[in-house]
């Protein structure tokens, strides 16, 4: 062959061979890295309790008959101004019909009943903790499928030191979601798992409401009205002097 040829063929082999990838052999170890990312959220309770008093009080008045002159009831206690205004017109009333004495006002009755109860639910913060899930990186030698990319999980068990976010214990649970990645044959796979927990932290408030009704009477002792028959000291004198003008009508007459 002349050497003419023998440079055409050296220089089409050296063409061919930088215009084809270089494949590595199967035999050559391939390391890979890969995430997966798990979320899930829980919920703190506060609780707090209330307790919310409501008042109904009512003012009678009466006269000495008995007969109701005044009767008014307002959703405020005895010792509210509102009460005691309402005593005042009580009190003026019984006047109106001219009573002079008056008793009370008397507490004629008291009742204390439940109303029933409410729970009221308040979002006071949130915060998302950081943890590694079992060793935090899971090794497998391929061939094998390992999960990948992102899961949703009810829920997140800490065990152990994983109390403290960051640390390598941590169990999610009812996760779903992810995709499936292939680990080739002669592939070792690194799969690091990290775990966000959310915590919602809320107050639940439960109000007990009582309400407390109470009764109060002003009762008039008199009517005010005049008497028509003397006084029994006036009567007494009147009686005595008859003697006394009986004798000085006498002595006129002698």
């Amino acid at each position: 062959m002349s050497p003419l040829r023998i440079f055409a063929a050296f220089l089409a082999c050296a063409l061919t061979t930088l215009g084809s990838p270089i494949l590595p052999s199967q035999d050559t170890p391939l390391e890979t890295f890969t995430n997966l990312i798990s979320r899930s959220s829980q919920t703190v309770n506060n609780p707090l309790s209330l307790t919310q008093n409501l008042f109904s009080t009512q003012i009678l008045a009466k006269s000495p008959g008995g007969q109701v002159v005044f009767d008014q009831t307002l959703p405020f206690a005895f010792g509210d101004p509102s009460i005691q205004a309402l005593v005042l017109q009580g009190s003026l009333a019984l006047n109106g019909i001219g009573a002079t004495s008056i008793l009370g006002p008397s507490l004629l009755s008291s009742v204390l009943v439940s109303e029933g109860s409410s729970v009221v639910t308040s979002p006071t913060g949130s915060r998302e903790d950081q943890f590694l899930v079992g060793d935090g990186t899971t090794t497998l030698f391929g061939p094998g499928v390992v999960t990948i990319g992102e899961l949703v999980c009810q829920s997140f068990a800490i065990t152990g030191a994983g109390a403290i976010p960051g640390a390598s214990y941590g169990v999610p649970s009812g996760c779903s979601g992810g995709t499936l990645y292939s680990v080739g044959d002669n592939e070792t796979n690194y799969n690091t798992w990290e775990h966000y927990l959310t915590t919602n932290f809320q107050n639940v408030t439960t109000t007990e409401t009582f309400r407390t009704t109470e009764v109060y009477l002003l009762q008039a002792q008199d009517s005010g009205s005049l008497s028509a028959v003397p006084e029994p000291g006036t009567l007494g004198m009147f009686i005595a002097c008859i003697p006394i003008l009986l004798t000085l009508r006498s002595r006129r007459k002698n």
